[in-house]
């Protein structure tokens, strides 16, 4: 078992587009040098991603940077509660995002809902980078930069544990090129 698992995690490691980790890591050091916000949000285990992606960036060393994590959970019970739940983070952005800001979705599926709508009006805001895994989904599709885990459905946990790889990832790229 531990053996198959580090397979696993060193396959999907492997067959991420090295070109995606890249524009990414550039789109996110444009908006901090420009002094754009930088949205992170996703549900779950993406949330606790975004979360921990959005402490990292934080204590870039750069007097601009501005990370903005959607995971204020009266915020999120109070548009679930009074709109719909799809509409979690996409009314958050419409209330705080700027033109020229850069919004990153992370789903394992790919398809959740209100990571989706929140992708869709970011795209017509700003820059939008999408982290999923599974086939995809509509994230992969519609955001401006698609960092992807091709991987089995259901394969949660992997999933996250690359997904969080990534963001260390571009966290360290980020920090070289801008402290």
């Amino acid at each position: 078992m531990i053996n198959e698992y580090k397979k696993i995690l060193v396959e999907y490691t492997n067959q991420i587009d090295d070109t995606e980790i890249t524009t990414a890591s550039e789109a996110i050091k444009t908006a901090i040098l420009r002094g754009s916000n930088i949205f992170i949000f996703g549900n779950g285990g993406s949330l606790s991603t975004a979360m921990h992606f959005a402490e990292d960036l934080m204590l870039t060393t750069h007097p601009n940077i501005s990370v903005i994590c959607l995971d204020n959970i009266s915020a999120l019970t109070a548009v679930a509660n009074d709109y719909e739940y799809a509409d979690v983070f996409a009314i958050q952005l419409k209330n705080m995002m700027n033109r020229n800001d850069l919004a990153i979705g992370i789903s394992c599926s790919g398809d959740s809902p209100n990571v989706i709508k929140a992708i869709e009006y970011a795209n017509t805001q700003g820059i939008t980078i999408g982290i999923s895994g599974f086939s995809g989904g509509k994230l992969k599709d519609i955001s401006q930069v698609s960092i992807h885990v091709a991987s089995k459905p259901g394969e949660y946990y992997m999933v996250e544990t690359v997904h969080l790889g990534i963001c260390h990832l571009l966290t360290a790229l980020v920090r070289g090129r801008i402290t």
